[in-house]
């Protein structure tokens, strides 16, 4: 059994939006490296941050077994 783990960034006019972006290109780091989305869970809390007024900024992990 092989874990993996994947980061991603994404930005957005809320949190949520930040961290959604954040996961959806960690799990297309992890497609690219031959897991399927149903592999992959999120790890842990996404690192969200507030960039500018309208803005957020956020790192968030997969964590992928096969």
């Amino acid at each position: 059994m092989t874990t993996e783990y994947f980061s991603g960034f994404g930005t957005g006019s809320s949190a949520w939006t930040a961290e959604n972006s954040a996961h959806s290109d960690a799990y297309t780091k992890a497609s690219f490296a031959g897991y399927a989305r149903y592999m992959c869970f999120p790890s842990g809390i996404p690192y969200t941050r507030q960039i500018s007024q309208y803005m957020y900024w956020s790192n968030a992990t997969v964590r992928c077994t096969k």
